[in-house]
């Protein structure tokens, strides 16, 4: 849960330098989870 921490202060800035590396993370945790759970669904 530490990389919520990280990237959700990084978005709500939104003018931030690392606006779209935060959001960056989130697209690739989003992914990574979701695999998982359509990996573990298709067993």
């Amino acid at each position: 849960m530490a990389i919520h921490h990280i990237a959700g202060p990084v978005i709500i800035q939104g003018g931030g330098p690392l606006a779209g590396w935060g959001f960056g993370i989130v697209i690739v945790v989003v992914a990574v989870v979701w695999g998982i759970v359509y990996n573990v669904r298709r067993k």
